[in-house]
Formats: structure tokens, C-alpha cells, sequence
């Protein structure tokens, strides 16, 4: 921890190195306070800065750093020498905020974020079941398209019971699947043991448990989104956005979008927009910039699935999916120019903080 403290010409510099529990946290709060200190800056690492940002929460007025833009030199690097850097850069306006939602978003973010990581588990656990359907010659795979579906499932229960009949198993089919009873039968017919049963019953198991803890997530996100139902609403009426996509975009990036001054840093903060790249005039060819890890995949599954929408109005303005112009184009907008271009994470214009204010930073 460094914190600086410039009045005129003179500039006078405090360190001090703190622990990371609870009563130390308080110790540095106790510390900052009596100099005193105004603003607040800390790097962006992995989850390590949520614990000092609660504690200083209220007391001063914070700032969270990208890590790349405050990163030293490689062989210039100590705790002390980050924090006597960051409390530079602060002092003279050069870092831009990063977007921190207030607590109710954090908290409605860490359960949309937990059920995006149970969902692949739950789809890795299916795909064990196909397998071991596959080593038994049961092809419910070539005639249905979801195994896990209803009817998938009530077969794969009956096989663990005991069922064995390609003729009983075809009967479980359900809805539009009881138009292919004849080819179910014969998909049925396979060298199923106890073996595979076994394997079928413990994978089955695993998936129900997933199945039933995401349950919990999708309920615990409803309650959790009633005070933002608008935003919600707003965003499933817009073509290709269904219910999970509102959530996650809702607790990703709030539900008011005055943090992002214009559609340009929202598309950057999301890695919607292009990377750039390229010397002496030649544009090199990149992904799209890195941004936020949860949010590209539902903004892609959103804009992918409302541009097939018949009388959609983005159809004019977004280009086809898979299109060398598509590959240029953000998803959000137009493409930005090098000048419109913000920083990943930037949300807003460089405040200017007076030089005769404390300033400090942790590392």
C-alpha cells in the first residue's frame, strides 16, 4: 500500500504492508483514515480485490484498475512498487474506472455465473450416457436428437430397471417421438449387460443431481431479479433473446447502461468488437478483443438467434452469420474506429482529480 500526498510541489509518500484477513483489512482502513485519504485505486486481480473493496466500500471513493494497463516492467516488480505506481497514475488522472455493479448485481452475477458452470457439466455428464449407449448398440442417438430429453430419459430409467424389450422401450416414446416407434425398435435392439446398466444408473444419478442444482440457481435468480424484472422484459422482447440470455446480460452489465457512455464501450467491455493490430498500414486479422468471459457466448447466442427472425429490423444492419463482413462488423454496431475504440473495461471519460487531494492505491 502507497499512498501519496501532494500539495504544490511537494509530494510526500506513505507505505505500508498489511495482511489479507478481516482484522487487517480494518487495520488498513484505520490507516488510510488517518492521513487522510480521498480516492482509492487497486489492480484488478482475479477475485483478491472483493475483500478490500467491501471493507473500503462507503469510505472512500474506489477505483478498480485493468491489470493491463498499470502492469510494470518485467525485473520492476514488488507489492510496494505496483502500489507507488497505481497512486501515480491516479494522482494524475491516467486511470480509467472499471465497472464495479453495486452489491444486489454482484450477488445476482456469482448465481448466474454458478449456473453457467453447472450447465456444462450437466451436458459432459450426457454425453457419457452416449457413450456408453454407443459401447451397447442402443443407436437412440440416430432417431432421437436429444437423448436427455423426456422421452430419452424415461427409457434410459426403464433400462436401469431392468427393461430390456426393444418393443417396451419404443412405447416410451413420447409426443412426436411416437411417430417413430417402428425405428425406435430397432434402434432398442442392441447387447445391453448389467454392466452398462450399472454405468447408465451412476451417470443418470450424477445428471439428476445437476439437474436438480440448477433448478435451485434458476429459482434463487428469479427472486433474486424482481427488482430488475423491467430490464428483463425489455431485453426478451427484443428478437432472439429468451430468459436465461436477459439474466445473465442483466447481471453481467446492470440494469442501467448509464455506466457505458456509448454502444461502443458496452460492445468493448462485452469483446465485441474487433481486436486490432497490424504495422505500416496493414490491418492484421484477429479475433474480437477479450472482454468479459461470460458475456460473449449469451451476447452471440442473442444476436445469432434474432437475426433469422422474419420482419427483424436488424436484419438490414446486421450482416450474415459466418460472413466476411460479419467477421469485421460488432455484434452491438457498427465496427468503431481506431478513435472510437475504448479500452477493454474503460466506463467512462478520464476524471481529472485535483492535485492537492490524498490519493493512495493497493496492488
Amino acid at each position: 500500500m502507497c499512498v501519496t500526498i501532494k500539495e504544490g510541489s511537494k509530494s510526500d509518500k506513505h507505505k505500508l504492508r498489511w495482511g489479507t484477513t478481516t482484522a487487517e483489512l480494518l487495520r488498513l482502513s484505520d490507516w488510510l483514515q488517518g492521513h487522510p485519504v480521498s480516492h482509492v485505486a487497486m489492480e484488478a486481480t482475479g477475485v483478491y480485490w472483493k475483500p478490500v473493496w467491501h471493507i473500503l466500500e462507503g469510505q472512500f471513493e474506489l477505483l478498480l484498475a485493468n491489470p493491463t494497463q498499470v502492469q510494470a516492467l518485467r525485473g520492476r516488480k514488488t507489492d510496494l512498487k505496483d502500489g507507488e505506481r497505481i497512486a501515480n497514475f491516479l494522482q494524475h488522472g491516467l486511470l480509467p474506472g472499471g465497472f464495479v455493479p453495486p452489491q444486489p448485481i454482484q450477488q445476482l452475477r456469482d448465481l448466474t455465473r454458478s449456473r453457467t458452470t453447472l450447465k456444462p457439466e450437466q451436458v459432459r455428464i450426457g454425453n457419457r450416457i452416449r457413450k456408453v449407449l454407443e459401447d451397447a448398440n442402443l443407436k437412440l442417438s440416430s432417431v432421437t436428437s436429444d437423448v436427455m430429453g423426456v422421452s430419452g430419459q424415461e427409457m434410459l430409467r426403464a433400462i436401469v430397471g431392468g427393461e430390456c424389450d426393444p418393443a417396451a422401450l419404443a412405447q416410451l416414446a413420447r409426443k412426436r417421438r411416437r411417430g417413430k416407434i417402428p425405428v425406435l425398435r430397432q434402434a432398442a435392439k442392441g447387447t445391453l449387460n448389467e454392466h452398462h446398466r450399472f454405468l447408465i444408473e451412476q451417470w443418470l444419478a450424477l445428471w439428476d443431481e445437476l439437474a436438480s442444482r440448477i433448478r435451485k440457481f434458476e429459482e434463487r435468480i428469479e427472486e433474486q431479479i424482481r427488482p430488475f424484472a423491467a430490464a428483463v422484459e425489455t431485453w426478451i422482447s427484443l428478437p432472439g433473446m429468451d430468459r436465461i440470455t436477459a439474466w445473465t446480460i442483466v447481471a453481467e452489465m446492470g440494469p442501467d447502461m448509464a455506466q457505458f457512455p456509448t454502444v461502443a464501450h458496452a460492445a468493448s467491455w462485452t469483446g465485441l468488437v474487433p481486436g486490432t493490430g497490424g504495422e505500416r498500414g496493414q490491418a492484421a486479422k484477429r479475433a474480437h478483443q477479450t472482454g468479459h468471459r461470460m458475456a460473449p457466448p449469451r451476447a452471440h447466442s442473442g444476436r445469432l438467434g434474432g437475426e433469422h427472425e422474419k420482419g427483424l429490423v436488424l436484419q438490414g444492419v446486421l450482416p450474415p452469420a459466418g460472413s466476411q463482413e460479419g467477421k469485421e462488423t460488432s455484434y452491438c454496431s457498427r465496427r468503431p474506429t481506431r478513435c472510437e475504440r475504448p479500452a477493454t473495461y474503460c466506463c467512462g471519460p478520464e476524471k481529472n482529480i485535483p492535485t492537492s487531494v490524498r490519493t493512495t492505491s493497493t496492488a
